[in-house]
């Protein structure tokens, strides 16, 4: 993760847990805390077979409304 300050966006990256990988970004901005949620999708293992080896990663940025300034990250994954 990078801040980038002058732009107020946060840059991310994600990969795959398990059998799910990165789909959508989801933001939440309060006046203390920025609050950056990545949600997953099943991965495209045919039904009943394992997960596949292959790595998936999602990397990209959201932009904030606001500034950083001191507000508080959190990042979460669903």
């Amino acid at each position: 993760m990078r801040i980038d300050n002058e732009t107020s966006r946060i840059y991310l990256s994600a990969e795959q847990v398990g059998c799910a990988v990165p789909s959508v970004v989801h933001l939440r901005e309060t006046p203390t805390e920025i609050v950056i949620t990545v949600t997953g999708a099943p991965s495209s293992a045919p039904f009943g077979s394992p997960c596949t080896a292959q790595k998936v990663s999602l990397v990209g940025y959201v932009q904030l409304v606001e500034p950083v300034d001191d507000r508080r990250i959190v990042g979460n994954t669903a």
